[in-house]
């Protein structure tokens, strides 16, 4: 951990020659323990500071469209990716409802495609079978 705290005060010193400001509030911090150590108390996270600033520690937090979890499994991207299925579902029926059926389906698979990563998915998460149904 002390090798982290090094790199961040190396990042603070080049940000202070070069006349850089690091804004600590959009940077987040994720314990993410080995499996067999999850369900063990860790105890107090130690406290990374950017210019004087704390990290904020979180569980899950979006990165590149995906939901990254400490838990170190699939379920609020699944769930996330699932929800804006749905959302571009209901946007082709609500605008294109009364078009032909061949129509409504070629803008279906046009346009609702809310799956980008999912080959990174676990296909035994309990949630991809609702992604399946939806």
């Amino acid at each position: 951990m002390m090798c982290v705290c090094v790199l961040l005060s190396m990042c603070d010193d080049y940000a202070n020659e070069h006349h850089i400001v690091f804004n600590a509030k959009k940077s987040k911090c994720m314990y993410s323990p080995p499996h067999r150590y999850r369900t063990l108390d860790q105890g107090q996270n130690p406290i990374f500071q950017i210019e004087g600033h704390s990290l904020e520690y979180v569980n899950e937090w979006p990165h590149l469209g995906h939901i990254v979890s400490a838990a170190g499994n699939d379920n609020a991207d699944v769930i996330n990716r699932r929800n804006i299925l749905c959302g571009q579902i209901n946007n082709v029926l609500c605008y294109f409802g009364k078009c032909q059926s061949v129509i409504r389906q070629k803008l279906l698979f046009a346009y609702c495609y809310g799956l980008y990563g999912n080959v990174l998915w676990d296909l035994n998460n309990r949630y991809v079978e609702s992604v399946c149904v939806t």
